[in-house]
C-alpha cells in the first residue's frame, strides 16, 4: 500500500483495453490472454506483439519518500500542490527524461 492508492491497483480496466488492442481488437485472443493471466498471475506475449509492447510503454517507480519529494519540489517551484497519484506520474517522467 501507498500514499497513492490510484496508483495500488494491479490491474487497471486500461490495462484489458490495451491488450484487446494489441490483440488486434480480437475477443477471443484478449478473453484467452486474460483467462491465463487469471489463474497464473503472469501474461505472456511474443513475437511482433511483445515488441509492440515494448516499444509502447517505459516504467518507472515513486517510492513514498519519492513521491513526497516531488510534491514539495513542484509546490516550490509552481506553487501547485500536487496529489500524489499526479506526484508519482511526474516523477516517473522526470527520471525517464
Amino acid at each position: 500500500k501507498s500514499i497513492s492508492p490510484s496508483m495500488d491497483i494491479c490491474v487497471s480496466s486500461n490495462f484489458e483495453r490495451y491488450l484487446y488492442h494489441l490483440a488486434g481488437d480480437d475477443p477471443t485472443t484478449l478473453s484467452s490472454w486474460m483467462k491465463a493471466f487469471e489463474s497464473t498471475g503472469q501474461l505472456t506475449i511474443t513475437g511482433k506483439k511483445l515488441e509492440i509492447a515494448q516499444a509502447d510503454f517505459l516504467s518507472a517507480r515513486a517510492d513514498t519518500s519519492m513521491t513526497l519529494s516531488t510534491i514539495k519540489e513542484y509546490h516550490e517551484k509552481h506553487d501547485y500542490m500536487l496529489c500524489p497519484h499526479s506526484a508519482v506520474g511526474v516523477s516517473a517522467i522526470q527520471q525517464l527524461k
